[in-house]
């Protein structure tokens, strides 16, 4: 199929066109949007968001190839809207409107590979637990405008497997001679390879923590990009989640463990995407913890989370 004389993609075979049209109709219609959509953009050389083609002329090319969609138009636009907010995608969006579209980001495959990653998840590359560690001084920033006081406490050993959240956060409050207690724990990942193993290790930390969230960075360029599952996982187990929007370049390095400037909220956003519900914990538990960070008495309670 010769494209036409005006257009701004390469010429595609024929071979290819129809393999495509074959595999089609037994794919769902998300699915299908995904592979038109890349397909296209690919062949418009729509590699970046100078490069970018809004949905129209997606639509356009794709009934000009006979790529067939088992849907409408708009129902087309709301699963291609839907694609580049999801991580598992390697399509990223410029924006809504006038002005707006879509095209294939280097960054965004690259996230989607690593969260599809199949690997031994019982241990962690050395660059990503490095990485980790650059995280830990933005999330304590953030906790401290939030009104709590926090350390890093991955370190920790005294609660076993996975009962040492990375950072844990304190908040008090008093009135009229009575003194409530709000633990918070943060279990951060470099990246979203196998994101759902480690969410559980987040899910853990309620037994002794009144708030729990799971926390990761994203790349500026991608930072409306989420795990498709991540909201039903907050919601059935209750963990919070945070996202730290990182400038694109330092993103790259991050997941390197390359990173040598320290991150905090002058250069970089936390964005709580899915609140932490308060969870009642019994005071047994909430005194063991207490114990292995060493706060034993007011006055340890409030001076912890001062170094």
């Amino acid at each position: 199929m010769e494209a036409t004389k005006d257009s701004a993609y390469s010429p595609i075979s024929d071979a290819d066109v129809e393999a495509l049209r074959q595999r089609l109709p037994a794919m769902l219609k998300q699915q299908q949007v995904a592979e038109i959509a890349q397909y296209v953009l690919r062949n418009f050389d729509a590699t970046s968001a100078a490069k970018r083609r809004n949905a129209d002329q997606i639509w356009s090319q794709s009934r000009e190839l006979d790529l067939k969609f088992d849907g409408e138009r708009a129902t087309f636009g709301a699963y291609l809207s839907n694609l580049a907010q999801d991580s598992a995608s390697p399509i990223a969006s410029t924006g809504r409107g006038r002005g707006g579209g879509y095209y294939l980001s280097e960054l965004a495959a690259r996230v989607a590979a690593d969260e599809g990653s199949q690997g031994a998840v019982l241990s962690e590359r050395p660059s990503a637990t490095q990485g980790e560690k650059a995280l830990y001084p933005v999330i304590r920033e953030w906790f401290a405008v939030q009104g709590y006081q926090a350390r890093v406490t991955g370190a920790m050993r005294a609660l076993g497997k996975w009962g040492n959240p990375d950072i844990t956060a304190i908040s008090t409050t008093e009135h009229l001679g009575r003194l409530e207690l709000e633990i918070a724990t943060v279990e951060a990942k470099v990246s979203l390879s196998q994101w759902e193993y480690w969410f559980f290790e987040a899910v853990s930390h309620r037994r002794f923590a009144n708030r729990a969230y799971f926390a990761f960075p994203l790349p500026e360029e991608l930072s409306d990009k989420l795990p498709a599952d991540l909201r039903y996982m907050c919601e059935l187990y209750r963990v919070g989640a945070l996202v730290i929007i990182v400038p694109d370049d330092q993103y790259k390095l991050l997941l390197e463990g390359t990173l040598k400037e320290e991150l905090s909220l002058e250069n970089v956003g936390v964005q709580e995407v899915y609140s932490a519900p308060w969870n009642h914990v019994p005071l047994t538990y909430q005194r063991q913890f207490c114990n292995a960070l060493e706060v034993t008495d007011l006055a340890s309670l409030f001076t912890w989370g001062g170094v």
